[in-house]
This record gives structure tokens, sequence and C-alpha cells, in this order.
């Protein structure tokens, strides 16, 4: 700082700030692009890459310098702030203080003021007009005086307020972090080793969840989360040093804080939040033991905190899976134990169903306050299970041979339904039969084991993957949605046609949640190219009796060239109740619709490059439509302002998957079909998903069915057209747009009316008949017809 007086505040050496300020800004960016590269090293060193003792110490040894370089890198950057603030606070004072000075010199001028007089001196006019100006000039310079002067107080407190900021790194958040870590005897540089920090936080984790609750302990150990929680090394090895039990006394404590008013409600749910981030960073890496062995010890700590009332501690450490998901061996570990629990020990838990289920016991604050935070229906964390099984969903290859296993069963015989035994001797067959057949989870609305579905269904080479097709893939996991969506609605397949085998009774339109509809949806769609095939414009394979298979072999779209692969072989009854349950949820309409699109779009797209036969896209397009407003009928699919921030959430996850789902066997068409689309496709190199096909139609400037599919819904409910007239004027839009046939009249000039005219009129229909090589335009409105009369009858059964 300069050394200005109280006639000059705003001299300041601005060069040599300056200076300082890049310096630090220049090694605070060298520091973070070696935490970067220390980070990267670490999480590089797999097992199969280098394993033993050596590797782990070297692993944990690159903590250290995370660690500090985490721990001054805030308080650099604050530091760099405070010189900024400083140097624009004492800019704009040396600029005042030049214009006040110049104040005091003009006025200083005019009260000096000096007169050549005649003899005798002024006349008294004149002497009282000087005397005006000399009073004026000194009142002018004593106020620029007190304006300057006012001055040297904003440059002191500046200077101070910069003193402060350099003499303690970070400000107050740098003394909470340095007290923190004195408080679990840190006190240098040579002490701050991860297996140091680790063992100081679990003992201060420990002592906090069991014994008296501290507000002071409490903060310290957020200042320790906010340096250290997103180190993988220092958070595994507190984790594991205060044990799973400990853990779920610790998030019950910190529950019990925030509802008894120990601490505010945004610290005790940002401290339980922490606790979790902590344990998912932690945890990815854990081997097959200890992450099991982790599992038991968080069960045993939920039975011995809760009892049986509630297990909600447990529920909410695995509430988060999109962001802190626990690693892949404790979510598998659990998901054991909950199946042990309920299939292989049912009444355990005094006689409860579903043990560890319900949310307003102990332990429900948490609960309620991430609910009100994060915009979903509070029972979400009432059942441990379910949530346990949508993180296990974001493990796919752990999900699909979790739900898939072929081990011998050791629950077969457990007398949970001494009634209905199961009829498999397979473990994953028996899982499938329970979790979806017969568990009544609808305290979450279905959520969990619908996201276990989809997240299976995510397989490296499956229907999900734009990176490649494997057909071996493919037939996995259109077999498990064949059989999830068998005991999920049952199916006509072991008895007479039209007869149902029965499903989850507990599984409807009533007991499935906005998000649970949603994930439906989504597991649905990784199926859609086969379902358009069979059942939803086709007939399935093998409809009678048993002779029905699981899986059908379908090329997408129905394209000509495309190589075949399995999907899910459904009967059009048992796929119209499924898609009712799903539909009749807003949520679930708003998932279905976007998912719906997309296919039309992508339908328009193959005809647009000559890939499809106009009509026979026009089937699919059509008996997608029926299957829409179907079994969407009488939801409101434009209600999104009434839909919480979670679902809202999850419905661009949708919107954003399905624009990704693969096209196989596409590039076996390129230089076929010489179409533009193609050629733009290729030379952007963007591989082949179905957002793409449909993106790169956009780009060449060709309409798709969207447009004016959405015109003509807008428009149907004011002119009250019946819904298939609305969808056949919407046909007619989009078969003129692909075919343009000579002599007709645009349509897109009409007003609506003129349009449904136009539609019905006979010239208009022979016109297109002539132009269709596979169809007619009755047979498409048929098409339309009997799609909307299958997938409409959901609500009377």
């Amino acid at each position: 700082m300069a050394n200005w007086t109280a006639d000059d505040p705003g001299r300041i050496d601005s060069g040599a700030l300056g200076t300082t300020a890049t310096t630090i800004q220049t090694t605070e960016t060298s520091l973070t692009e070696a935490r970067t590269v220390a980070v990267t090293a670490q999480g590089g060193i797999s097992d199969a890459i280098w394993s033993g003792d050596a590797a782990t110490a070297w692993v944990s040894s690159l903590s250290t310098p995370i660690g500090k370089i985490d721990a001054i890198t805030p308080a650099m950057a604050a530091v760099r702030d405070a010189i900024a603030t400083y140097t624009t606070t004492v800019d704009d004072i040396k600029t005042r203080a030049t214009s006040y000075t110049e104040m005091i010199f003009q006025a200083n001028i005019s009260a000096n003021q000096t007169y050549l007089d005649p003899m005798g001196g002024p006349t008294p006019e004149q002497q009282m007009q000087r005397d005006q100006v000399h009073q004026a000039a000194v009142a002018d310079r004593q106020s620029a005086q007190r304006l300057l002067d006012a001055l040297s107080e904003e440059r002191q407190a500046a200077d101070e307020a910069l003193a402060s900021a350099l003499s303690s790194p970070g400000g107050d958040n740098w003394d909470r972090q340095q007290a923190a870590l004195a408080a679990i005897g840190i006190t240098s540089a040579s002490d701050l080793t991860p297996s140091a920090v680790a063992r100081g936080m679990a003992e201060m984790a420990a002592e906090l969840g069991n014994g008296t609750f501290e507000t002071d302990l409490a903060a310290q150990l957020q200042s320790l989360y906010a340096l250290y929680g997103n180190d993988p090394s220092v958070m595994a090895q507190m984790n594991l040093a205060l044990g799973g039990e400990d853990l779920i006394s610790l998030i019950s404590r910190i529950d019990d804080a925030g509802a008894n008013g120990w601490m505010t409600p945004a610290a005790a749910l940002l401290l339980a939040q922490s606790v979790r981030g902590g344990l998912s960073v932690g945890s990815q890496r854990w081997t097959d033991a200890v992450g099991q062995n982790f599992a038991q010890e968080l069960y045993d700590g939920s039975a011995s905190v809760h009892g049986t009332e509630s297990w909600t501690s447990l529920a909410f450490l695995f509430g988060d899976e999109q962001d802190n998901p626990i690693g892949e061996t404790t979510t598998v570990g659990l998901a054991n134990i909950a199946d042990e629990m309920e299939r292989g020990l049912p009444g355990a838990h005094e006689g409860m169903y579903g043990p560890a289920q319900g949310v307003m016991g102990p332990g429900g604050f948490l609960s309620l306050a991430e609910a009100e935070q994060a915009g979903y229906d509070v029972n979400r964390l009432g059942d441990w299970t379910s949530r346990v099984f949508s993180t296990l969903g974001e493990y796919p290859e752990a999900a699909m041979d979790w739900l898939t296993s072929t081990e011998q069963d050791p629950y077969r015989d457990a007398p949970l339904y001494p009634d209905e035994p199961y009829e498999s001797n397979e473990l994953g067959a028996n899982r499938l039969e329970y979790w979806f057949g017969r568990r009544d989870s609808g305290l979450d609305g279905f959520e969990g084991v619908l996201a276990l579905w989809a997240g299976a269904e995510s397989i490296p080479g499956g229907p999900a993957d734009p990176a490649g097709a494997d057909p071996d893939a493919y037939t996995r996991v259109a077999t498990l949605s064949h059989d999830v969506i068998e005991r999920l609605v049952g199916n006509p397949r072991d008895a007479e046609v039209g007869e149902y085998v029965p499903g989850n009774d507990a599984f409807d339109g009533n007991s499935i949640s906005d998000l649970g509809a949603v994930k439906l949806v989504e597991a649905l769609s990784y199926q859609f190219p086969g379902l358009i095939e069979r059942p939803i414009a086709g007939e399935p394979i093998g409809i009678e009796g048993e002779d029905m298979p699981s899986t059908n072999p379908s090329s997408m779209f129905g394209i000509d060239g495309l190589d075949e692969f399995d999907y899910a072989n459904l009967s059009k009854e048992a796929l119209a109740k499924v898609f009712g349950v799903a539909g009749q949820n807003d949520a679930g309409a708003a998932a279905l619709d976007t998912v719906v699109a997309h296919y039309q779009e992508t339908l328009s797209a193959t005809v647009q490059t000559g890939l499809s036969d106009p009509g026979e896209a026009s089937k699919r397009i059509m008996a997608l439509q029926g299957l829409l407003d179907g079994s969407t009928d009488g939801v409101a699919l434009d209600a999104a302002a009434d839909r919480d921030a979670a679902v809202e959430s999850a419905l661009g996850l949708v919107e954003t998957g399905v624009g990704f789902l693969p096209i196989p066997g596409l590039d076996k068409l390129v230089g076929v079909t010489g179409d533009a689309v193609i050629d733009h496709l290729v030379s952007s190199g963007s591989g082949y998903v179905t957002g793409q096909l449909v993106g790169a139609a956009k780009d060449v400037g060709l309409s798709t069915w969207g447009a004016a599919e959405q015109q003509l819904l807008n428009q149907q409910g004011e002119l009250e057209i019946p819904r298939e007239r609305a969808a056949a004027v919407t046909l007619g839009l989009f078969l003129y747009d692909t075919l343009q046939p000579a002599g007709m009249p645009d349509p897109s000039t009409m007003d609506p009316e003129e349009q449904f005219a136009w539609a019905s009129d006979p010239d208009t229909m022979d016109a297109f008949d002539e132009l269709l090589s596979h169809r007619d335009i009755e047979e498409l409105q048929g098409d339309y017809s009997n799609a909307y009369a299958a997938f409409n009858a959901h609500g009377q059964r």
C-alpha cells in the first residue's frame, strides 16, 4: 500500500498490486492443474493396472498434495478478490480526490482575487459584489475540503479491509477450517496426511453421532467435509474407520438436530448431504468384501438405531442416486440384504410386510427437508429398499446380473407365500417374481424397482448404448423387459387368448408416482423399436398358448437392410395395460408424449431419406399416435406448471436419452440411398442415433411430423373435431410435405376448417392412394382407430 496523505488519499501503486494479483492467479492456476493431474493419476490406478501395498500407498500419498491444494486455493482466490476490490475502491477515491482538489484550487483563486481600483477605491456596490464572491469561494473551498477529508476515512477503511484479508488467508472460512483441523489434532503441514485427516474425521463423527450433540462440533465437521469431501482416499478411509453403524447414528443425530432446533434446518440438511456425498466418493472403489461388509454394518446400524418403525437414515443415504450414488459393491450388498430380509426371513421384523417401510417414524426430518428442497414426494424416502434399487440401477451391469442370476435361490422355500410357491429354482427369476410381481412398492410409487429395470437395460451394447450394438446384450435386455412387464401386468401367454394371467395387483395408475411413471416410460422407450413392429403396428409372435416367445427379432422401424435385434415380445393387451398405467399419470403422459413424438419425428426422417416407404412409415406413425391418444386420454399433456422440479428433471433426462437411442446397422446403408440427410450425417461424423437423424433432416430443410401434429392437436379442441379426423388431417399434411403430389393445393395455406374439409375430400384421398405403394388413406386411418381403441381400453380393466 502506498504512503498516501490527507491531501492525496488516492495515491496507489497499482502496478505493484496488479503484479501481485497476476502472480497469485498464475500460482492458483498451476495448483489447480497440479490437482487435476493428481486426481487423474489417483483415479487411473485400478487393480488391473497396479495392485498391492505399494499401489495403495502411492494412491493414498497423492491425497496429501490434493488436500493441501484444496486448502490453499480458496484462500488465494479470496486474496486475489480482495486486491481487485481494493484497487477498484482506491481508483475511485483517486478520481474523486482529483476533482475535490481542483475545486479547492479554484476556490482559493476566487477567494484571493485582487482588483486594480481607481483613487477612492471601489464603489459600495462593487465592494458588496466582491464580498459575495469571496464568501462563495470560501464556502466552496470548505465544502470541497470536507469531501476530501471524508475520502481519507474511506481510504483508511479500504486499507484495513485489505490488511485483514491478507493477514488471514481465506478470511473467516480459513479460520474455521484451521480450527476444525486443530480439533482433530492437525496443526502443521506435516500432520496433513490422508490417514490422519480420515482418522480425525471419523473420531469427530463418532463423537457427534453417539454423544451429546454439540453444534460447534457439527460446524467443524462441516468445514472438514468442505475440505476433504471430494477426496476419494480420505473419504474411503474415514468411512471405513467410522463404520456403517456409527454412520447411521450420525445421520440420525443430524436429523434430531434439525428437528429439535439444535441446528438450522438448512445447516442440518447440508451436513447430512455432505456425509452422504462423502460416502459416495469414498465407496466407489471398495472391493466386494469391503462393500458387502459395510452394507451389513449400515443395515445393523439402522436396526439398532430405529428399530422397526423407520429406517429413513438408511434411505436418506441412498436418496441421491443421480449425483451421489453409493458405491456399487455396497449397493449390491444392501440389495442382497433386502432380498434376504423380505423373501428369506418374512416376519422377522414383527410381521411387518416389507420391513423398514414408513417415513413418519423416528428420523423423518431429513426426509421432509430434502423432499421440499428437491421437489419430490416425501414418501420416496419411506422405503429404503427402493432407494437401494434406484442406486443399483446406476450400475447397469450389476443391475442386470442381480436381476438375471441363474444361481440356486436359497429362499425358494421361504414361507412368505405358502400357497403360491415360486416356480423357478433360479435366484434371478424369483427376484423378478417377488419384487415386480408380488411386492407392493406403492410407498415410493414403484420408482425404485422401475429405475432398477431401466438401469439394467442400459448395459453396454444394448438398446440404450449409442456406442455399438451387441446382439447378446439386446437379447438379455429384451428377455428381462418381457419378464418384468409380465410380472407387473400379466400376459395371456399361459392361458387362452384374451385372458390375463394376473400380474401385480398393487401396480396400477393409482399406486404409481410421478417419478415412477417417468421411469416406467424410460424403461419402455428402450423397447420401442421392437414394440412398434409388434404389437403396436403388427401382431406379436406366437400369440396363442405357450408358443409365445419372450423376444421378437426386429429391424428398427422395419427398414430394409438393417440388422434384426431382439426386443420384448408382448401381447397388445399387456402392452396396453402397462402404457395405461404410465399414461394416466400426468408426468408419465408427458414422458410418453416425448418418446412417441421423437419416434414419429425419426420415422418422418426415414421417409425423407428414402430409408422407409411412406405408407409403411405412416402406418407406424398413425399407430403410435393412437397409442399416445388412447393411453393418455383425459390427461393434460401440458401441465408442466404443476410439476415439481425433480419430475421436470426426470422428464428432461428422458427427452435427452431418447435422442441418443442407436439405429444399429444404419452405417450399412451409407452410399445406398444417396440422400442429402445421410450424406450430411456422415460428413458431420455424428454417428447413428435417432436424434442425429432427425437433426440432420432438419438441417437440410426437411419437414417432419412433429410441427403439423402439434398444430392440429392444438386446434382439435377448439373445432370439436373427432380425434381420428384430427389425426387424419395431420397425416394428410405430412404426406403432402413428403410426397408433393402434383396439382394438389397446398394445405398449409388453409385455415383449420378448410384443412379438415381438404383431408376428407375424396379427390385428396385418391391422390394420396395413387402415391402410396402399400397402403391407402382409409387403412392408415384405421390403424389409428385400432390403436386408439386398444390402448384406451386400459380404463375398463
